[in-house]
């Protein structure tokens, strides 16, 4: 992620942990020539079934969040690639909001790159790896795997201190002897869902879906850097990114003969051409049509880059949205489209994101090339204001320990969620129909199943415009707004439209009613993430009653709640503080309303 983001073969040895000091989830790579150590032992392993990823069209992308730049061990710093109750809580409340596809996030700092995975020639550190896998199968969230990212130390040419540098053997032959084509096979092989004696134990999930390389055209272009900036994610010339390519491809498929590669996850999109020869200088190290005539495309099956509109307004007419989805459809090479990576910018709000996300998703939905969209970004840091474009957010550092999992949640997160509920069973394999509304805004029409969606808004930053004629086939449709509210019926003709869509749904049963309450109960010891209170009552009274019990880390979550001002207690423990007082309205912030318990000895809450 940056800013100029807006405009082989192998036997992999698995090895039984026998010695003190000895890490589970660490492999030895051997040629496949030698014969199989004599003090093997080779242990029948049982596999689950496998499943095909989902045919979802929504996505989220990890963040920075996902672990830091050093060794890999549990539970440190409030991480998601190192703590498993976290991941385990994120992945569940993505699978909540309804976006089924999760793509790691592309950073040479985080330990899903190469040089975390292999430090040491020839063994492969997966933990990270299968940490995420195991939690996303077991959340029904699929996989596109971004893996390589940065070239570990050994690798690197002449001693190279700079993880952006190609592989020193990259143009080695045959390519099957370089380190890049060895590590990505043994990748496949671990993931792809071929059944060996490398294969994850426990995979039931295979990811067919590979990215290999993040954003390598990009160069860092901001202050103070104003010409010929420095590369920021590859140094190599556009000929090592094709060869980097090639020899990845050939990699994929030859251990996985049905995987897909996405790519190249530029951060221009396709057909993008230089607005002059000074911005390409600053931001860019070749542009598209250079990957083309090098002959990029074939290391492609599926089109990928990252794109972000612009602030709050996307879907102005002047901003050219129309425009730039037609160089798209024409430097595409007739392969189909996934938007990778695209979110909002302050000074914006997190209500101006909410807007942007549902027009630009259900804008390239209509695409009939279009297959994926993911956006920027799912989890970070706490109320991250000041640049990221995040969905929940948890404390992470040293403040983290004996407090998450315990998200808190933006606006954002709601409007996903309402849209996933509202257009449920329409996927990836659907496109939706633009309807002619007039320029001032836009119209779309969901049909299958029995159930008719009509997704409609004004293309302004605010107020409205003037009425649409909308014809529903003389059936009577509920009108949803962005948040849920429950705007009444319509039976066809004249809609008023605002910058907010509204869905006009076949389907009458709605409940407006959809703010939550939600938190968690721990101890007062802080020196262990393991301090969730168990099976503790907590109560809510005020514009709605009732109680609930809190999970095996502690949350608790009230649901389909009306608006209005609520007490929340927990009323068979001490607690601090002893309770909480809050008004929740379906736009705001929630979550966090949390609580520090003294459990008596013996007894529960």
């Amino acid at each position: 992620m940056n800013s100029v983001s807006r405009v082989w073969r192998l036997v992999v040895v698995v090895s039984l942990v026998v010695a003190a000091g000895g890490v589970a989830g660490k492999v030895t790579a051997a040629p496949s020539t030698d014969p199989p150590p004599p003090y093997l032992v080779y242990l029948p392993v049982v596999r689950a079934p496998m499943q095909l990823p989902s045919t979802g069209f929504f996505g989220m992308n990890g963040s920075p969040l996902e672990g830091g730049s050093g060794p890999f061990q549990y539970a440190v710093d409030g991480e998601l690639a190192y703590f498993p109750a976290l991941r385990a809580k994120s992945f569940y409340w993505m699978n909540q909001a309804g976006a089924d596809w999760y793509r790691n996030y592309g950073s040479d700092g985080i330990v899903y790159s190469w040089r975390f995975v292999e430090q040491s020639k020839d063994t492969y550190d997966w933990r990270g790896w299968d940490l995420l896998v195991q939690e996303a199968q077991s959340h029904g969230i699929s996989l596109l795997a971004s893996i390589g990212n940065s070239v570990p130390a050994w690798a690197r040419p002449n001693s190279s201190t700079d993880w952006r540098d190609p592989p020193a053997d990259l143009w080695s032959t045959p390519m099957e002897s370089t380190s890049w084509y060895k590590y990505v096979y043994s990748f496949v092989q671990r993931y792809g869902g071929n059944v060996g004696a490398n294969t994850m134990p426990g995979l039931s999930q295979p990811i067919k879906y590979w990215e290999l390389w993040n954003e390598a055209d990009v160069r860092e272009g901001w202050p103070p850097c104003t010409q010929n900036c420095k590369p920021h994610e590859f140094t190599g010339s556009l000929q090592d990114y094709i060869r980097l390519r090639q020899v990845g491809y050939a990699a994929v498929k030859a251990a996985d003969p049905t995987a897909v590669v996405v790519g190249p996850a530029t951060a221009q999109y396709a057909g993008f051409t230089c607005p002059s020869q000074q911005f390409c200088s600053e931001w860019f190290n070749w542009i598209w049509s250079d990957f083309v005539n090098a002959g990029g495309m074939p290391t492609v099956d599926i089109v990928s880059f990252t794109h972000y509109f612009d602030d709050n307004k996307w879907d102005v007419p002047e901003n050219l949205m129309d425009q730039i989805l037609g160089q798209v459809d024409a430097a595409r090479g007739g392969k189909p489209v996934w938007f990778t990576e695209t979110g909002f910018n302050p000074p914006d709000t997190y209500q101006d994101g909410a807007r942007s996300l549902v027009q630009s998703a259900v804008i390239l939905w209509a695409q009939p090339w279009v297959q994926k969209y993911f956006w920027y970004d799912f989890h970070e840091g706490i109320f991250s204001t000041g640049y990221h474009r995040n969905l929940i957010g948890t404390v992470y550092g040293t403040a983290a320990k004996g407090v998450e999992p315990d998200p808190a949640f933006h606006p954002l997160y709601r409007v996903t969620e309402l849209m996933s509920q509202i257009l449920t069973g329409f996927d990836s394999n659907y496109h939706p129909a633009a309807l002619n509304v007039g320029g001032a805004a836009r119209a779309y029409h969901f049909s299958g199943g029995g159930r008719d969606v009509w997704v409609a808004w004004c293309r302004s930053t605010s107020g409205g415009c003037a009425n649409i004629n909308l014809d529903t086939g003389g059936r009577t449709t509920r009108v949803i707004g962005l948040y849920g509210q429950d705007l009444g019926t319509f039976s066809g003709g004249q809609l008023a439209v605002t910058p907010d869509p509204v869905y006009l749904t076949t389907n009458l049963n709605w409940n407006p009613n959809v703010v939550r309450i939600t938190g968690r109960l721990h101890t007062a010891d802080l020196s262990t993430y393991a301090n969730g209170v168990v099976s503790a009552t907590v109560q809510i009274s005020g514009a709605a009653s009732g109680t609930t019990q809190t999970d095996s880390d502690g949350n608790y979550v009230f649901s389909n709640l009306l608006e209005g001002s609520y007490h929340v207690s927990v009323p068979l423990c001490t607690t601090k503080p002893a309770g909480h007082d809050l008004t929740i309205h379906r736009q705001d912030d929630w979550g966090q309303t949390s609580f520090t318990v003294t459990v008596p000895n013996g007894g529960h809450c």
